[in-house]
């Protein structure tokens, strides 16, 4: 039996397809169970470890023989996740419209009252949510900008939408 490492060496030689399929069997419910935890969202993991398996052919040719199989193709699926989900954070973020505006709006408050919650809100937190909501900027790019992962930036700004709200 080949050892994962001669799997991928075999495709990079000879583009050997019979080498993918037998990874796939190998990974694919070790990947879907990370993919699992790594998202959180169990509507987007078989796509994730379908397209890591894509990337793993488009790829092949920076795999660097003897080096550890697994933790390269588990590279690649977190950032193939990351992907995944920054696309869906952009699409949910162009979809912004007024309702979902008004939605931040704290219920049964009058202007004075909202002015405060905002006023109580720190400077970065004000700008974290003028990049999402004004600029209309996806969360990847607001990451880069803040030196973030795209994941913590979404969390955050749902906790200040929260905190709005409350």
């Amino acid at each position: 039996m080949n050892s994962d490492e001669e799997l991928l060496q075999a495709y990079q030689a000879h583009r050997s397809v019979l080498s993918i399929d037998e990874l796939y069997r190998r990974y694919a419910d070790r990947l879907t169970q990370f993919l699992d935890r790594y998202t959180g969202q169990s509507s987007v993991v078989d796509d994730a470890v379908q397209q890591t398996f894509v990337q793993v052919m488009e790829q092949i040719d920076s795999y660097r023989l003897g080096a550890p199989a697994q933790s390269w193709l588990f590279t690649i699926a977190a950032n193939t996740a990351r992907k995944t989900l920054d696309k869906a954070d952009r699409r949910r973020t162009r979809s912004l419209n007024l309702h979902d505006a008004e939605s931040l709006e704290a219920p049964n408050c009058n202007m004075a009252e909202r002015l405060n919650v905002v006023q109580q809100l720190q400077p970065e937190e004000l700008h974290l949510l003028r990049m999402v909501y004004v600029d209309r900027r996806h969360y990847s790019e607001v990451a880069d900008a803040l030196n973030k992962k795209p994941i913590a930036v979404r969390k955050q700004v749902e906790r200040l939408k929260k905190k709005l709200r409350a």
